[in-house]
């Protein structure tokens, strides 16, 4: 009769340890549940953040490539006549006329 009472312990034991087990496994399943949550909530925040930076980027580079091309344009011989003319200068051998108010 003793062997039929610890084989029922035995039986018992197992149940509560199945028990334990499972909890512990739903514990590290929810666990991680929240964590991947979490890392996707990051993950849609760094989306943005590149998103504006991208856009950022992408603004710095045209305005680059027109203050490059201002840089060129002002280096030409035709704007440093227009603003010299602007200025009221003129060459050597012009003259330059006014128009006649009344």
């Amino acid at each position: 009769m003793q062997k039929r009472g610890k084989k029922q312990v035995k039986k018992g034991q197992n149940k509560i340890n199945g028990i334990a087990v499972i909890t512990v496994m739903l514990i590290f399943i929810s666990i991680i549940a929240m964590q991947i949550n979490q890392l996707e909530d990051t993950n849609a925040e760094k989306a943005e953040e590149l998103k504006v930076k991208q856009e950022a980027y992408d603004e710095e580079n045209k305005r680059t490539e027109e203050l490059e091309s201002q840089r060129v344009h002002v280096q030409t011989k035709k704007y440093i006549e227009e603003s010299a003319k602007e200025l009221g200068f003129v060459y050597p051998d012009e003259m330059r006329l006014k128009p006649i108010e009344d």
